[in-house]
């Protein structure tokens, strides 16, 4: 009878170093296709008319594009590419308006709170970051 508990413990053992094994392989297998991936930092940077430029040839390449249909498609890449770029330097300038209201609100209300009181803010601020890095950590895992 323990002979075949024994067994039984062995085989779930090794089902479970099986499954470990497994989970870790895979995720090392994960790491290898981040690293090859160029960081958004290290992009290069392209104006417009090159994004559409770009976006038009891969779309004459995948679809067999005539030479009508790369005319009209180049053209309205161009506009969309314009209009993003618009887009993107108004929501720039919106975060820095953003972040300075942030910094103005919190220099004011710093200004009314006691030490004791400065001392709990950073605290509470410190607390909200470690949360934030454990979700990003516990996010990651999947």
């Amino acid at each position: 009878m323990q002979k075949l508990k024994k067994n039984n413990t062995m085989k779930k053992l090794g089902i479970i170093t099986l499954a470990i094994g497994l989970a870790s392989f895979t995720s090392f297998g994960q790491e290898e296709g981040r690293i090859d991936k160029p960081e958004k930092k290290e992009r290069e940077k392209l104006t417009p008319v090159e994004r559409a430029e770009k976006r038009t040839k891969h779309m004459t390449k995948t679809l067999s594009l005539t030479e009508v249909q790369v005319a009209r498609v180049s053209e309205i890449n161009l506009e969309h590419a314009k209009e993003m770029e618009k887009l993107h330097s108004e929501m720039k300038a919106l975060k820095e308006k953003l972040k300075n209201e942030k910094e103005s609100t919190r220099s004011k209300v710093d200004a009314v709170l006691t030490a004791d009181q400065k001392l709990i803010v950073e605290q509470k601020k410190e607390e909200r970051k470690e949360k934030k890095a454990e979700r990003r950590k516990d996010c990651c895992k999947e």
